[in-house]
């Protein structure tokens, strides 16, 4: 199928949780983006540019079925697969530094199509032994 250029609305929200899994602090931010949407054989890619205190990163979205997964390159790297009900590890990396991380997805849910819609993700992720709740979420337009 053939590619379509779309506005991005990027939410993410990450809550710091203590060792009761109280939450100690949260940061959050809202940007928005040129995307790239295309669906293949029920598979929706959704590449696009973000931008951090560190500098730019790609981010290419991949969603089939019930699992997502997301690819980071640039002022942050790493590969990160989301599925209900499983934990899954990667390492995250923001250069020079990697970590190990862990990643127990409770929730994802997705509207998402060619023609734009909405995803929302929540999960848990912990570096280093530092738990963090963390939400996502994603609107094409």
């Amino acid at each position: 199928m053939e590619a379509k250029s779309m506005n991005l609305t990027v939410r993410s929200f990450a809550e710091n949780l203590d060792d009761f899994g109280l939450s100690e602090s949260t940061e959050s931010d809202t940007q928005t983006a040129k995307a790239t949407v295309f669906e293949s054989d029920g598979v929706i890619t959704v590449k696009y540019l973000q931008k951090t205190e560190g500098g730019e990163y790609s981010t290419v979205l991949t969603l089939d079925k019930d699992k997502l997964t997301l690819r980071r390159e640039g002022a942050i790297c790493g590969a990160m697969e989301f599925s209900l009900g499983k934990i899954t590890k990667t390492v995250y990396s923001v250069p020079p530094y990697s970590f190990d991380a862990e990643i127990e997805t409770k929730r994802l849910k997705s509207s998402l199509t060619e023609n734009g819609g909405t995803l929302e993700l929540l999960y848990f992720l912990t570096i280093g032994g530092a738990k963090k709740r963390m939400r996502l979420s994603l609107t094409l337009y």
